[in-house]
């Protein structure tokens, strides 16, 4: 823990998504569902692929509110086009469910549809501090 806290303080964006995840698993911190999301969002802030994909599982169970599916399909997007393969098979699941009907087009090595949506941290609203 000491090492993602050490690296996220120092700048590091997977320092920060990798402190975010120990809160949500409670490894070796008690469980903080608002303090693991503020660490996703600086882990996506700074371009981690992971942080994007943590930060849409949280916004997918409402941890911040009620669902934002336009989000979730925005952040696993992010994930999924940096090479980060579980938010491709979740987008895929998602299309094939029929339960969002967005334009796709083929991942870059061809394995999973992406939306054709651009992804940000800045079109989620932070939590406020």
């Amino acid at each position: 823990m000491l090492d993602f806290e050490r690296r996220c303080r120092s700048g590091d964006p997977t320092g920060c998504t990798g402190l975010g995840h120990m809160y949500r698993a409670s490894i070796p911190v008690p469980h903080d569902s608002r303090d693991a999301t503020l660490l996703f969002e600086k882990g996506c802030e700074g371009g981690d692929p992971f942080g994007y994909h943590y930060l849409a599982l949280d916004l997918a169970e409402g941890i911040d509110g009620p669902p934002n599916w336009n989000a979730v399909i925005s952040f696993h997007n992010g994930s999924c086009a940096n090479g980060v393969e579980i938010p491709c098979i979740m987008l895929d699941s998602m299309m094939s469910l029929h339960r969002f009907r967005v334009r796709t087009k083929r991942s870059p090595n061809g394995t999973c549809l992406v939306p054709t949506i651009k992804h940000s941290c800045e079109a989620h609203q932070p939590l406020p501090s």
